[in-house]
């Protein structure tokens, strides 16, 4: 009859595998695929999707009157999408808030974009390296998470208020 041998156990992995993500501070073995691809592709940069979103998120907000500018469009937007009786969102589950956001977006994305194109239509650079740099940077920006901070200062809606029939009741 044979014996079963017990299997050593591995041992521990030492500390100096471990890395930290120097743009999300989360760790991660190196020595693992997982841990070095996220090491490698870590895209986030204080607490936003990315740098480009950091950027126009800390130029938006570093100025008061940018700031209370989208804060009010944030209200705007919201307004619309109470009002809004768009044929195409029939049968979405789309709430009060998604729909708020989408419009936001849009709008942030719409408004910078054209800030960034009149920019180097007047400088003469609209053809050139920089405005491809400058429009790459741009498209890397998550307008969804900008939306999503300037709609976390809206006031609340007043009680009477109801959201439209397609969105979720509990």
């Amino acid at each position: 009859m044979a014996t079963k041998t017990k299997k050593a156990k591995k041992p521990a992995k030492p500390v100096k595998d471990m890395q930290q993500c120097r743009r999300c501070s989360a760790s991660f073995d190196r020595n693992t695929i997982p841990g070095a691809v996220h090491l490698a592709s870590c895209r986030i940069y204080n607490g936003h999707t990315n740098y480009e979103t950091w950027v126009v998120s800390l130029w938006l907000d570093n100025n008061q009157g940018s700031h209370e500018y989208w804060g009010d469009a944030a209200v705007e937007c919201r307004g619309e999408a109470l009002a809004d009786n768009n044929p195409f969102l029939k049968g979405l589950t789309l709430t009060l808030e998604d729909k708020t956001r989408y419009r936001l977006a849009k709008r942030l994305k719409e408004e910078i974009t054209a800030d960034a194109d009149a920019l180097m239509e007047d400088s003469g650079n609209e053809a050139s390296m920089f405005a491809d740099l400058m429009h790459g940077a741009i498209s890397e920006v998550d307008w969804d998470e900008l939306a999503r901070g300037y709609m976390e200062n809206m006031p609340e809606l007043p009680p009477e208020t109801n959201e439209d029939d397609d969105s979720d009741e509990e």
